[in-house]
């Protein structure tokens, strides 16, 4: 499309060295995008149709015809989902050239997260060593996220 996206979610923590199994892959675009991802989406053969109007996309080819393989169009509205669209980092997925999720913001997402298999993704990168805690931490405390900074550093910090 030739506007600004990132790959997040398992792609995203697979090109930072975390592996795990998945079906869909799920893209971030900024709201003014988004109607010319809809229609490249569209024009590459997906069906395209709305979760939640405005902010969750779901793309998929028709002859598949499983759910689960999928591309989730997100709109994100705050950080660290809006940072990870203006700063991606650009990586290789299955050789191609993509933009990603920075790993640091992808932890922060996922920390935040009440889903179990998202606090379990943080730790899996965490014995990996494929975040610096102070580094998440010091944007969580610049985003004003006192009390996630402080459960963050409680369990992945200096007290470790």
């Amino acid at each position: 499309v030739g506007r600004p996206y990132a790959i997040g979610g398992a792609l995203a923590m697979g090109a930072h060295g975390y592996r795990r199994q998945t079906d869909d892959v799920d893209a971030y675009v900024v709201y003014e995008d988004k109607g010319d991802w809809i229609r490249a989406l569209r024009e590459r053969g997906l069906t395209v149709t709305p979760l939640f109007s405005g902010v969750h996309y779901v793309a998929y080819l028709p002859e598949h015809n499983d759910p689960e393989v999928r591309i989730d169009l997100l709109v994100p509205a705050e950080d660290p989902d809006l940072s990870a669209v203006e700063v991606p980092d650009s990586m290789t997925i299955a050789g191609r050239p993509v933009e990603v999720w920075p790993v640091d913001l992808l932890v922060i997402a996922k920390f935040r997260s009440t889903r179990d298999e998202d606090h379990v993704d943080v730790d899996k990168m965490f014995e990996r060593g494929l975040f610096d805690p102070k580094s998440v931490r010091s944007i969580m405390l610049h985003m004003d996220e006192k009390s996630l900074a402080h459960r963050f550093w409680k369990k992945y910090g200096s007290e470790r």
